[in-house]
């Protein structure tokens, strides 16, 4: 397996102040994954999985934790004592691996602290250092919290249906965009 790129690690700081590590995830997250999963809210499952999920089994397990950090790649945050708080990953096109679907998941006491702005920001580095240049996501038409992070980023609905929208949004940020701006802000803030 190889390993993630040393810029996917660090920390974060969230708009109040909190510092959360950041690294990719590891085969010997899954219990600490499946921790997290449990507590998160059955909005915030559905949010994620489109579906009610009520319970991640040992296969699903292993595959959102068993990543390769090219193609399939995820980021995890964590808070002070090591518990997960939210999750980036993006998994690569087959035919086209210019492009990678991407999902962005927070633990609820953590939304809206930008947190997942800047998770998104780091999955993006890493996606650019390995040539991906387009992220794609589904989400909730309700989830207006996550259509405006990535409306941010400059990113297109493409096609609305059933509830649901169809996302495109380049990788590369330009340099005046909000979140760049934002992301550079955070990394002047916390080297000082």
């Amino acid at each position: 397996m190889n390993s993630a790129a040393p810029g996917a690690g660090g920390q974060i700081e969230t708009i109040d102040g909190n510092r959360l590590s950041v690294r990719p995830i590891r085969a010997s997250d899954a219990g600490a994954l499946d921790a997290a999963f449990h507590k998160l809210s059955a909005k915030s499952r559905y949010r994620r999985f489109l579906h009610p999920v009520n319970r991640l089994g040992h296969r699903d397990l292993e595959y959102l934790t068993r990543v390769d950090h090219r193609t399939h790649e995820a980021l995890i945050a964590l808070d002070q004592s090591e518990e997960i708080v939210a999750v980036a990953r993006f998994i690569r096109e087959n035919e086209r691996p210019q492009r990678a679907e991407v999902a962005v998941t927070v633990a609820d006491a953590w939304q809206g602290r930008g947190v997942g702005t800047q998770m998104l920001q780091r999955l993006a580095a890493r996606a650019t250092e390995l040539g991906v240049e387009l992220f794609t996501a589904i989400c909730l038409e309700d989830n207006k919290e996550m259509l405006e992070l990535f409306r941010e980023l400059g990113a297109t609905t493409t096609h609305r249906s059933l509830g649901t929208a169809d996302i495109e949004v380049e990788v590369a940020l330009p340099a005046d965009s909000p979140a760049h701006i934002l992301g550079a802000a955070l990394k002047a803030a916390a080297t000082g």
